[in-house]
């Protein structure tokens, strides 16, 4: 059996791609205006009080009249500077920070008009719009699939921290870091591309090469944050990366294995990683 079957039997495709997405299985997208449209104030009017202010702040500021803290923020919508509340200015950062994974989701080539078609593919047969997160996840899923058939373990790498990324940016922060500690798994297995199931080119250029494996800054920062995000202790986040890891060379026997990754992952980062006593 290849690489591409054991990763992905039967049962694993259903429900995958984005044409598989169906009305029971996705919520209807909120089409209603963003809370963050009006939000603010475009005067120098405390958002707190509604007290008015000598000047238009530039930057966070304490109120002269209620003491509270005045936040500036831009508003996606149209861009205009406005005073805004602690809670108010999480929600706008919120949403620039979605516009921004979007865009960054964009940014390949091709990726935007495969968006723009699976989405009216979907409302077409179900009669209603998916969430934008929700056509992402299938069309990543549906790459996943094409990259382990043609043997790109690489792009098939590439495609799985964007997932990670997709995860993180929906709150969804365990499954995020398992999908982060698996690429980082394939990384110190130096996952390549070859595009050929010829067994005598895979002999020659093996798929896997551990000894050329490497540990990725960013995806390091990402597994980092998130387990002190989520409290972890090194011991807990260690299982968690040795499980992670098994589950990828079980089905396609990686030659590093996972207690050894682990080993090679925390060298590289132990001296940045402070686990503030926690065991």
């Amino acid at each position: 059996m290849d690489l591409f079957k054991k990763l992905f039997k039967q049962k694993d495709l259903k429900g995958t791609t984005e044409e598989s997405l169906t009305k029971d299985s996705v919520q209807p997208a909120k089409n209603e205006p963003s809370p963050t449209t009006k939000m603010g104030n475009e005067n120098p009017v405390c958002p707190y009080c509604s007290h008015e202010l000598d000047h238009m702040p530039s930057r966070k500021t304490k109120c002269p009249f209620c003491g509270n803290y005045i936040y500036v923020r831009t508003r996606p919508a149209d861009r205009k500077k406005v005073l805004v509340t602690e809670e108010q200015a999480k929600l706008i950062d919120q949403e620039w920070a979605r516009q921004s994974f979007m865009n960054s989701a964009f940014s390949e080539i091709g990726m935007k008009e495969e968006f723009e078609e699976a989405k009216a593919i979907f409302k077409k047969k179900n009669g209603f719009e998916a969430p934008d997160f929700d056509i992402l996840w299938g069309i990543y899923n549906k790459h996943l699939i094409q990259h382990a058939s043609q043997n790109n373990w690489g792009l098939y790498r590439n495609t799985r921290y964007a997932m990670g990324r997709l995860l993180e940016e929906e709150g969804k922060l365990k499954e995020a870091l398992v999908t982060y500690m698996e690429v980082c798994y394939l990384d110190l297995n130096d996952a390549s591309n070859r595009g050929t199931k010829d067994p005598d080119l895979l002999r020659e250029f093996p798929i896997f090469s551990p000894k050329t494996g490497f540990v990725a800054s960013g995806i390091a920062l990402g597994i980092k944050d998130i387990a002190r995000e989520l409290n972890m202790s090194k011991q807990a986040t260690e299982d968690l990366f040795v499980d992670a890891a098994h589950s990828i060379r079980e089905r396609l026997h990686t030659p590093l294995s996972p207690k050894t990754a682990w080993k090679v992952f925390f060298e590289e980062i132990e001296d940045t990683w402070a686990w503030d006593g926690l065991q």
